[in-house]
């Protein structure tokens, strides 16, 4: 094939590396995606009609660009899919190839220079081997009430034989926007739902390229928003509107170019990598989608850039992705494209389900089993339920309805739409662990009940919102720009103040600001920030960026090392091997140098021209030379000397304490002191340098302790009553404390950030029992809950006093010698009175009431 040199440098942008293809077996061999290498230029319009593509159709049949060209485009659009490395990514059909054909043009494509990456992607599953088998149906008429099965939806305390409790929605419900008003939430799986099922609405939108109808997107969009009706099941956001994607990359960006702030998007399936050795994994080795490139691009593009929250099934492969041969690809301290992964838990035990990814890049996590949702089969298509859906399919829908609450509660409480990464935030701070306390394995299930109180908190005095859209990588001396998306809830002016430390300009005063970054010899990861002020409050961004190092330049006056894939077809291109430098004498391809060379001539494929890069390799460390406990710190080997080096970390007492990467992350010890790590690199005749670097791992920022505390008041109070709280709280870091109050149902009384709240109980005909909060925080994400279960006590009954009324605390009796019964008594009014029970408040002089006589 011809070098796509030519055609291809017509301008497409960024740099990236993608992760590991899964084994032949489980390749999905129908289109091979491509990422062209930044070569500096933006000729590309990603605004022109023309496919840039068509030109060069007849060298690379069936080719197409991932974004498709519009003039409906702003420049602001065209760089925001920059930023992404879309405009770099084209899609090749090979449907109608064989699969020995469809990897042979793929090595061929890998020859090209100006190609940074090509591959196929492994096989996207639907998940449908977590199950929803269904129970009897009948006609709509006939349709029981399920709901008392919908244990998710209830709040933390477990309901026997469960273990766990559920996400709290129907306290979600009782606040303005909890149902999901106005808010858009779009289901991506391999089948649609049942767009006929009496309970679920049809699609507001669909993005389908031949989806069939099948049970697991049915039981996913039950979940997030089965209707309020009265009969089946009762969604999460039952008054949400859904929609449809189809998954695949390219239905999944055209989604993207349809959604607003504020809607979610779930991501119901996972990626077959099986076998997986490297990980330990024989079987059942499934992974996030995050784990493809193209796909995280895609999604850090939906949350960065159009502010759309979105959960995906954190897979049923039961690996650890903090294993260290990921490299810290899923460190949400080197990259975090701001979506939430959703772990499971058995809800019969509380604790991870034994198929569920865990590691710290695991957000949240719910009911990976016994989720009563509606469903879909052939013998009964349109009123199908099951009690039975399980896996992370059940647990990520789930999530995407609380995501969806809380924004919807967000709007509806004049607070905006959150940024996806502020949404995640509250979820996590407020969420609540698995039964044994763990914390860390696959996060904590949320609690809106709790994440709402924290939401409408924070909201005071409606702050401003946003998000900061930068680069995920940018090259050593690199120009690019960054966008900081912001609004103000009250329409108040936002000044913005960049931070951009070691950039060109270093700061900045406006939402956008074109950086360049600083040279570097070894792939440094840094950071850029904003505040953004509307005069009250200030809201500060923060995204980490890897600047990549120049590539090494060969060893000496060796030339670059051969590669065995490669096809070598230009006449005199020199490469290196084993300490030689040789010549291409004519086409060859796997053919090692060293035993496929002359002198002189071209009886073989090589010339041998004489040795090179005779020096002994170099061992080298950068990086920083201090590290906070417990955190990352990012060391690289990139710039040892060397032919065809391998790398050996020694890392002892860091987590991992070994790697074989150029370039490694490591987790800092707990305990502070001097720490040396090793690096020994090998060349290929096995000649070794090493070289150690020492780090100072400082002291951790002392852990912010929480409020702590009690609620104090009566237990009881009587109908129509004043009663007063307490919430007597001290911080131990001395930190000063605001105070949240919910009053009770019915209840009135002013509440605000005070340590005390007096409040009247209402009028109750029978003994009602409630329960009065506070939450005490400290400003630094420190929070204290104090309830406190208190009852109502009904007044005794009347006694038969035939016509006459019963007293009433709540009404206002000022005529003389009216007449009230309370508890067999009749009693007369003497004087004003409001709320004076007549026992306790009765006399001949003194008292609002006469003393009472018995009812006759």
């Amino acid at each position: 094939m011809k070098s796509l040199s030519k055609f291809l440098a017509i301008g497409l942008l960024a740099t990236a590396s993608s992760a590991l293809a899964a084994s032949a077996a489980n390749i999905d061999y129908s289109h091979l995606i491509l990422l062209i290498k930044d070569d500096g230029s933006r000729s590309r319009n990603l605004q022109d009609l023309v496919d840039p593509s068509s030109t060069f159709q007849h060298r690379v049949p069936n080719i197409k660009p991932l974004v498709t060209p519009s003039k409906a485009r702003t420049l602001a659009d065209v760089e925001a899919l920059r930023r992404h490395r879309l405009d770099r990514y084209y899609i090749v059909d090979t449907r109608h190839l064989s699969h020995r054909q469809a990897d042979a043009l793929r090595q061929q494509l890998k020859q090209d220079p100006v190609i940074e990456d090509v591959d196929f992607e492994p096989v996207v599953e639907g998940m449908h081997e977590d199950k929803a088998e269904p129970i009897a149906g009948s006609a709509r008429s006939g349709i029981p009430d399920h709901t008392g099965r919908q244990y998710y939806l209830l709040g933390r305390q477990a309901v026997p034989p469960y273990n766990i409790g559920g996400v709290n929605a129907v306290k979600a419900w009782t606040v303005p926007g909890g149902k999901g008003n106005n808010m858009r939430v779009i289901s991506s799986e391999i089948d649609h739902w049942a767009y006929n099922h009496v309970d679920l609405p049809k699609p507001f939108l669909e993005v389908d390229a031949g989806a069939i109808t099948g049970y697991h997107d049915t039981a996913s969009v039950g979940t997030i928003g089965s209707r309020d009706n009265g009969f089946g099941t009762t969604g999460i956001v039952p008054h949400a509107q859904l929609g449809y994607s189809q998954y695949g990359p390219s239905r999944l960006l055209q989604t993207a170019e349809l959604l607003s702030p504020g809607d979610v998007v779930q991501l119901g399936v996972h990626m077959n990598y099986t076998p997986f050795p490297a990980v330990g994994c024989s079987q059942n080795c499934y992974m996030p989608v995050e784990y493809n490139r193209t796909v995280r691009d895609i999604i850090t593009y939906l949350t960065m850039e159009k502010g759309v929250h979105v959960v995906l099934a954190a897979a049923n492969g039961n690996i650890n992705l903090d294993h260290p041969y990921f490299s810290g690809y899923f460190d949400r301290n080197r990259f975090d494209s701001g979506s939430i992964y959703a772990g499971a838990v058995y809800p019969t035990s509380g604790l991870r389900a034994y198929y569920s990814q865990y590691g710290r890049r695991v957000d949240l996590f719910s009911w990976g089993g016994s989720v009563t949702t509606t469903t879909w089969t052939t013998a009964n298509p349109t009123s199908a339920y099951t009690h039975t859906y399980s896996g992370t399919s059940s647990a990520n829908p789930i999530i995407a309805g609380v995501m969806a609450s809380l924004q919807g509660v967000a709007r509806a409480n004049g607070l905006g739409n959150l940024a996806p990464k502020e949404l995640r935030r509250i979820l996590v701070e407020t969420g609540y662990p698995q039964a044994n306390g763990n914390r860390t394995e696959i996060g904590v299930q949320p609690d809106l009940e709790a994440a709402i109180r924290k939401l409408l908190a924070d909201g005071v005095g409606q702050p401003p919102t946003g998000r900061l859209a930068i680069p995920e990588q940018a090259k050593s001396g690199e120009t690019f720009n960054g966008h900081v998306y912001a609004q103000s809830p009250t329409q108040k002016p936002l000044t913005y103040r960049w931070n951009a430390d070691g950039f060109t300009p270093p700061d900045g005063d406006g939402p956008t600001l074109s950086l360049t970054a600083p040279p570097v010899t070894a792939d440094t990861l840094t950071s850029i920030s904003v505040a953004v002020s509307d005069g009250t409050h200030t809201l500060n961004l923060r995204e980490n960026i890897t600047i990549k190092a120049p590539d090494a330049p060969p060893v000496g006056d060796c030339a670059a090392p051969w590669i065995a894939s490669k096809v070598y077809a230009v006449v005199g291109e020199k490469v290196s091997y084993s300490g030689y430098s040789y010549q291409v004498a004519h086409w060859t391809q796997n053919a090692r140098p060293d035993l496929n060379f002359v002198e002189t001539g071209s009886a073989k494929p090589w010339r041998r021209l004489g040795t090179c890069g005779s020096g002994l390799p170099v061992a080298r460390i950068t990086g920083p030379s201090s590290v906070e406990a417990g955190k990352a710190v990012l060391l690289s080997g990139a710039s040892s000397t060397g032919q065809g080096l391998r790398f050996a970390w020694a890392a002892t007492g860091f987590n991992p304490d070994s790697s074989a990467q150029a370039s490694s992350s490591f987790i800092a010890p707990n305990t502070a002191g001097t720490r040396v790590i090793t690096l020994t690199v090998t060349d290929e005749r096995d000649r070794r340098a090493t070289a150690s670097h020492t780090l100072t791992v400082t002291a951790g920022t002392p852990a912010n302790r929480p409020p702590v505390g009690s609620l104090q008041g009566s237990e009881t109070v009587d109908s129509g009553q004043v009663v007063s709280f307490i919430a007597n709280a001290s911080d131990p870091d001395g930190d000063p404390m605001s105070y949240t109050w919910t009053r009770p149902t019915g209840f009135t009384g002013t509440i605000g950030n005070t340590r005390s709240v007096t409040l009247t109980a209402p009028a109750v005909t029978g003994d009602t029992r409630v329960t009065v909060s506070v939450v005490v925080s400290d400003g630094r994400g420190g929070m204290l809950r104090l309830e406190k279960p208190i009852t109502v006590k009904a007044p005794p009954p009347s006694g038969s006093c035939g016509d006459i009324p019963a007293w009433s605390p709540t009404k206002v009796y000022s005529t003389y010698a009216e007449a009230v019964a309370y508890n067999g008594m009749v009693y007369k009014q003497n004087f004003y009175s409001l709320g004076k029970r007549p026992d306790l408040n009765s006399a001949v002089h003194s008292q609002p009431w006469h003393p009472g006589v018995p009812c006759r």
